[in-house]
């Protein structure tokens, strides 16, 4: 009796985790067939856009059988061939969402602003230029719209290798509809502005540079992408602008040590707090305005017209920064008007609340399906 009831838990078992096993390999190998179907479809599109005259035109025909019975002979219809349909990323209307998951103004097409999808990055270190190809141009190319804008790329003006990266990218992209422009930017004029900081005077200049952006484009909104970010779904107009308002997204990240960190310089910066942390999504949307007077406001508090004597006193030596934070923190208290704050507080917005000063507190506001925090 012991032993049929063992070989009987046994033979479950084996059942059970074969079942587990192949349920692993069955997802796993859907979710690749799937995103390699997507980029493979987005190809596709993207070759025929291209050359329209390559998209196969092949004619619906319709054939009629007669079935012969006793009765009178019935014809049935019978569509042999459609029309290929061409996948299109930006084309909203083929989403499969359900209808009351998408806001009721999501297919109202948006007038956007001119802009400008901008990167910073040293052209001479090849990790840079790696990420640049492989993370960066390669998602904008997929999921960036050209007709929002083009991309603008910053290297730095006394690099030679930068030069040669930039010579490069504009030849290897004259052809793409997405339209490339490259800048140079200059080394701050003390060289201490740069040194005895937290990592290597490269990542500084990163963060310094950060503060300039404004001064690369004329456009009115700024993309801001990361060296080391990604763009994972299509970008359309409902993500960047509602009702003539730029959408800021932030989250409560504050238990994290180098967020503390981050709000430290800003404090520094601006003296103000954080209200949220926006390094999370890329790009980050901004008006361009919006970095110019937050340099002036920066030049007005530490009562200096050089900005490097600025930076050397707000950029705390062993503290991280985040020019994100500061910039959208300035937006918050000074330009809250200008943008459209959605902001996840993890169940802690009294807290926060606690640390802002009054006028400036997060309050909840009920539209629709959603609930924004502003």
């Amino acid at each position: 009796m012991e032993k049929k009831r063992f070989w009987t838990v046994g033979i479950i078992m084996m059942f059970m985790g074969s079942a587990i096993v192949y349920r692993h390999f069955l997802v796993k190998e859907s979710t690749v067939h799937f995103q390699t179907n997507m980029i493979a479809a987005q190809h596709f599109y993207r070759v025929m856009a291209a050359k329209p005259s390559n998209i196969p035109t092949v004619k619906s025909t319709i054939k009629t059988t007669t079935i012969k019975t006793t009765k009178k002979p019935i014809a049935v219809k019978k569509k042999l061939v459609r029309k290929p349909k061409v996948f299109h990323p930006f084309n909203m209307k083929e989403s499969k969402l359900p209808m009351e998951d998408v806001p009721k103004d999501f297919y109202k097409k948006i007038k956007l602003p001119s802009m400008s999808l901008l990167v910073r990055m040293p052209g001479s270190v090849p990790k840079f230029t790696t990420r640049f190809y492989c993370d960066v141009f390669r998602t904008v190319v997929l999921f960036w719209n050209p007709d929002f804008g083009k991309l603008v790329v910053v290297l730095d003006e006394e690099s030679k290798k930068d030069h040669e990266f930039g010579d490069k990218l504009l030849s290897q992209t004259k052809d793409l509809k997405q339209k490339v422009e490259v800048k140079y930017e200059p080394l701050p004029k003390k060289t201490s502005t740069l040194a005895g900081k937290v990592r290597s005077p490269q990542y500084s200049r990163q963060l310094w540079s950060s503060f300039f952006l404004d001064l690369y484009t004329q456009d009115e909104i700024l993309a801001w992408m990361d060296t080391d970010s990604a763009i994972g779904t299509p970008v359309t107009s409902y993500d960047i602008l509602k009702d003539g308002k730029i959408k800021a997204i932030g989250q409560d990240r504050f238990p994290l040590s180098w967020v503390r960190d981050w709000d430290a310089c800003t404090q520094k910066a601006l003296g103000l707090t954080m209200p949220s942390d926006f390094m999370l999504f890329f790009p980050v949307f901004l008006w361009r305005s919006t970095v110019t007077n937050c340099r002036n406001f920066i030049l007005k508090r530490f009562k200096t017209n050089n900005f490097e004597d600025a930076f050397s006193q707000f950029y705390i030596r062993g503290k991280l920064m985040s020019p994100i934070d500061v910039i959208m923190t300035y937006a918050w208290y000074l330009e809250h008007d200008k943008y459209e704050w959605h902001l996840d507080v993890n169940n802690d917005k009294d807290e926060i609340n606690d640390r802002l000063p009054t006028g400036h507190k997060i309050k909840v506001r009920i539209d629709s399906l959603f609930v924004f925090l502003f």
